[in-house]
């Protein structure tokens, strides 16, 4: 099993905002680009990984355990994912997440789609 320090969005306030969703026990899960393992950067998680979630300024917020991993396209990503990602609707979290995977795949010459695959990690907070 795993621990890593995982901080969630990528500007200071998104940290911030999104590290106190999991803290409130309103974000369990989330989403990340399965390229992203394929070419070396990102580890696949695992059920029973633990993850120290931190704020912007590293500061740990709490601890989490991961739950349930599964690999979905952009496409079939359902509004009660969308809302456990703590976007509140399936439309925000789509907007949000359609502009941020499409700038990080323009990075390495990739182009996002509606068949991108994600890994969808479910957690839980523990305490």
């Amino acid at each position: 099993m795993d621990q890593k320090i995982v901080k969630f969005g990528g500007k200071e306030n998104e940290q911030d905002y999104l590290a106190q969703l999991v803290d409130e026990g309103i974000k369990v899960a989330t989403s990340s680009l399965v390229y992203l393992q394929e070419i070396g950067l990102n580890e696949p998680s695992q059920v029973g990984d633990r993850w120290i979630i931190q704020d912007s300024q590293g500061k740990q917020v709490c601890e989490v355990e991961v739950e349930a991993v599964t690999i979905n396209t952009f496409a079939s990503i359902t509004n009660d994912f969308a809302v456990k990602e703590g976007d509140q609707s399936f439309s925000n979290w789509h907007e949000i997440h359609w502009t941020y995977y499409s700038t990080l795949l323009s990075k390495y010459g990739k182009k996002h789609t509606d068949t991108t695959q994600l890994e969808c990690v479910y957690f839980k907070k523990l305490d």
